[in-house]
């Protein structure tokens, strides 16, 4: 049975970090494998969404109106814009609307569970808003899309289910995310002026992701304390943006924090960096564990389900309990990577394994679980 696919990008601006390169990543090879989505996306859109079959720019901008339009205007849009037929609605950021006409099949994607895992790293609005939205949505979708096999035995463990779940791990662009090569001179030289612009030089240690309670930027800053006590010359860049009213330690000697960065720089920080470290606690996928792997920077990353089954032994994986201990540990395993012995052999390690990860892969993993929203019989298995 065929039907028209489309794709609810209103969550996700310019500056949506991992949720946005998802979701111009899966539009982008959908569209190039021959299965271009409608894109519903905010009036003030910018973004090319190149592979779209259509672009739909009619969702109001403002947060609050634009959760409420989802609940109220985009059944209608669906109604009056799409072609008449079944249509497959992918929600790609936990929630759905509550009401859809009866040829719309839902397909909603969960990140991670950490509304319910880690409640104490959230607001009580916003945890109290997630946990009942996710519950809701989860009970009207005919699929469920987990970005990662930890992701869906999180969903299982909170939820009590495990019925037409569908894994769609992540990928990486491997044009934008690769190391240099013996004819990457002109790419060097690029490099080294993006990240000379943003106040960058000499050897550094890269943290690139959103600066939340998870991340557990803070022990980060004092495992760097630690390391740079005999690697004076190692900068820390912190590249991210920080959520409202989360606050850091002020800025220590040898600290760089360059808040949001462009596609451009992040690759360039992944590029020349001399260690990546992820000391997230937890996440759903952990895009940039694959892509400083794809780029050949050796990782550091704290051991959780998500880093061992994204990373497998391509990483150093840092034990969180105790907790006091962790900055301590952190810093060992940085000092370790910096090893000029261990650096090839990570570097290796970690092309190898993220050349698994490819967004053609994730659409069409996406794909099945489409297929499966449209035809109720359908197994994956």
């Amino acid at each position: 049975m065929t039907y028209t696919l489309v794709i609810d990008a209103t969550a996700v601006h310019e500056q949506s970090g991992g949720a946005g390169t998802y979701l111009r990543s899966l539009v982008s090879a959908l569209g190039d494998g021959g299965h271009a989505p409608i894109v519903i996306a905010r009036r003030n859109d910018t973004q090319a969404w190149l592979g779209a079959a259509e672009v739909l720019r009619i969702a109001p901008a403002p947060r609050p109106l634009r959760m409420l339009w989802e609940h109220v205007g985009l059944g209608r849009a669906v109604t009056r814009r799409v072609p008449a037929g079944t249509v497959v609605l992918h929600s790609p950021h936990y929630t759905s609307p509550v009401r859809l006409p009866r040829r719309v099949q839902r397909v909603v994607t969960i990140h991670d569970l950490t509304f319910f895992t880690r409640p104490a790293d959230h607001s009580w609005q916003k945890r109290l808003f997630f946990q009942r939205a996710i519950r809701s949505s989860v009970d009207r979708a005919d699929v469920i899309i987990a970005v990662s096999g930890a992701t869906a035995s999180q969903y299982t463990a909170v939820t009590g289910r495990n019925e037409r779940v569908f894994v769609a791990q992540h990928g990486v662009d491997h044009t934008r995310f690769k190391p240099y090569g013996p004819a990457d001179a002109e790419l060097r030289k690029r490099d080294a002026s993006v990240l000379g612009a943003a106040g960058v030089t000499g050897r550094f240690v890269v943290f690139l992701g959103t600066i939340e309670p998870r991340k557990q930027v803070p022990e980060l800053l004092r495992a760097y304390e630690i390391v740079r006590g005999t690697n004076v010359d190692l900068a820390l860049v912190l590249a991210g943006q920080q959520w409202p009213g989360y606050t850091l330690p002020p800025i220590q000697p040898g600290e760089i924090r360059l808040g949001y960065v462009s596609d451009e720089l992040a690759a360039a920080l992944m590029r020349n960096a001399a260690v990546v470290v992820y000391p997230s606690a937890d996440e759903g996928f952990g895009l940039p564990l694959v892509e400083a792997m794809a780029s050949g920077a050796p990782v550091v990353a704290a051991r959780s389900a998500v880093s061992v089954e994204v990373c497998d032994e391509a990483a150093l994986l840092v034990e969180l309990d105790p907790s006091e201990a962790f900055p301590a540990r952190l810093a060992d395993a940085i000092t370790r990577a910096l090893n000029p012995a261990n650096v090839h052999q990570r570097s290796v390690a970690g092309i190898q394994r993220a050349s698994q990860y490819s967004w053609p892969k994730s659409a069409a993993q996406h794909l099945l679980a489409y297929q499966a929203a449209n035809e109720p019989t359908f197994s994956h298995s």
